[in-house]
């Protein structure tokens, strides 16, 4: 396009031009007046910046945030770990997950960590849950003076298995490991997954998703059954059922009942459990 006139050699800037010059002209205005940018060549935020940003977080009342705890050893490259779940009590934490160091097995580690300073309190990881066969989706609370950590459990069929774990010291008090999911039994056993437990002040509940019999048919859902702390036995003697149809059940307790929320068809739902079962 020609921008000079040849009648009186004026400049004509055509209108989309014109309006681009100005968008440029704004945008180095801003710019002008923005605060300038710290260098930081590698894309992340540098040490300064995360020593500054914790400072206004403790003026603030912010989250502060530890350097991170190493919890179980430096596992050689065969070795896995996964399913990590924690609970607190008197003044320190119980850390329990799954190691992997095979093919086929898996067993429930956990150790004690101090609640004031992260530190270790055992040499070497607890071995709560072992066997021939793979143990799994483990779940841990506290009653006052042990803690109760479950698994899902292969054995022959999968099951619901536990053992407690005496905070003091970090001894397993129960070898071999409790046998928990007692659910309604028919010709066969059926396969129990995926527990959670909490502690109201005199007994545990530990719930689980699982199958079970009623009057001949199978269903599934949620099931559950309290344990007595003092030496891990089932107080019913086969589990009730919370939620037939429902999965994936998480357990807590308050004010004389637990909360047992679950999922179903898609949804989520809860139920209440009176701490009397």
């Amino acid at each position: 396009m020609n921008l000079i006139n040849e009648s009186d050699h004026q400049t004509v800037i055509p209108r989309s031009l014109s309006m681009g010059i100005v968008f440029w002209a704004v945008l180095g205005a801003l710019a002008a007046c923005a605060p300038a940018e710290t260098e930081n060549t590698s894309g992340a935020m540098g040490a300064a910046q995360v020593d500054a940003r914790s400072t206004s977080q403790a003026i603030a009342g912010g989250p502060q945030l530890s350097p991170e705890l190493p919890v179980n050893p430096v596992a050689a490259s065969t070795v896995h770990h996964e399913n990590t779940v924690v609970a607190a009590g008197n003044g320190l934490y119980l850390v329990v997950w799954r190691e992997i160091a095979g093919p086929e097995n898996g067993d429930i580690l956990a150790i004690r960590v101090r609640a004031s300073d992260g530190a270790w309190l055992d040499p070497n990881p607890i071995r709560v849950g072992t066997g021939n066969q793979s143990q799994w989706e483990p779940a841990v609370a506290f009653d006052g003076a042990n803690f109760l950590v479950v698994w899902t459990d292969a054995a022959n069929i999968p099951v619901i298995m536990g053992a407690r774990v005496r905070a003091s010291d970090g001894a397993v008090l129960d070898t071999p490991a409790l046998y928990i999911s007692r659910a309604d039994m028919g010709p066969y056993q059926l396969p129990q997954f995926t527990p959670a437990v909490a502690f109201d002040g005199t007994n545990y509940l530990v719930t689980w998703y699982g199958y079970f019999y009623v009057n001949g048919p199978v269903f599934s859902g949620v099931q559950g059954i309290r344990v007595r702390p003092s030496d891990g036995t089932c107080i019913e003697s086969t589990s009730f059922t919370i939620a037939r149809g429902a999965t994936s059940s998480r357990v807590a307790y308050a004010d004389g009942k637990y909360l047992v929320a679950w999922e179903a068809s898609g949804m989520a739902g809860a139920t209440r459990v009176s701490a009397a079962g």
